[in-house]
């Protein structure tokens, strides 16, 4: 059996770890939980269905009871160990919009046409980069 451990940015909180497929009793859909602070997003990785050989793993983040994103399914234990990885990096970053926190560039530009919208001002966008 393989254990993985995604190796996350610091200010994240991870629970669990993700198996391969050797022991079906592991395959869970609810294997790894990355919670990341800074944007309130939980990314969580596991195996669906339960316990089927014939499965496959699934990495999705939800930001609330809402998801954000979903991945295709993969069937290599390493492609998912990377996908979480790197969504943990991208959702530790933020970019500021008024006093609005956003993720990604088109979500950026949705919030801001909106806060014109609401305001009748011109959109400023600040863009932090790490």
């Amino acid at each position: 059996m393989t254990t993985r451990y995604p190796s996350v940015p610091a200010t994240c909180e991870i629970v669990g770890q993700l198996h391969d497929t050797a022991d079906v009793t592991l395959l869970t859909q609810d294997m790894l939980e990355v919670f990341c602070p800074e944007t309130s997003t939980l990314i969580r990785a596991g195996w669906t269905p339960d316990e089927d050989p014939s499965g496959s793993y699934f990495v999705a983040a939800y930001r609330g009871c809402k998801r954000i994103r979903t991945t295709c399914r993969n069937v290599r234990l390493s492609e998912v160990t990377s996908l979480v990885e790197r969504l943990a990096i991208e959702y530790s970053r933020r970019v500021f919009s008024d006093d609005l926190v956003v993720v990604d560039a088109n979500e950026a530009v949705r919030s801001l046409r909106r806060v014109a919208t609401k305001t009748n001002s011109q959109p400023t966008l600040l863009v932090e980069i790490a």
